[in-house]
């Protein structure tokens, strides 16, 4: 599972906007026969899951960004 915390923050530290994950936010994945996930997702996954699945993370991480600066009028 994955979740993103975005957090803007000005020079001074000040924090002038936050965002979580919502609780149980995700999707649990298994590997297929329950094998174990290896510590780096190259070891998971072949060449083009892999630049899938991050072109997707990409993605989500942009989306929520935007989101969140559109949600604190920025």
């Amino acid at each position: 599972m994955a979740g993103l915390h975005i957090a803007g923050v000005m020079a001074n530290k000040d924090i002038f906007m936050a965002r979580y994950p919502a609780v149980g936010m995700g999707l649990p994945v298994s590997r297929p026969n329950g094998k174990p996930w290896a510590y780096t997702l190259e070891e998971n996954l072949d060449a083009a899951t892999q630049h899938q699945v991050i072109r997707t993370l990409q993605q989500a991480i942009e989306d929520q960004v935007t989101r969140t600066m559109a949600g604190s009028g920025l």
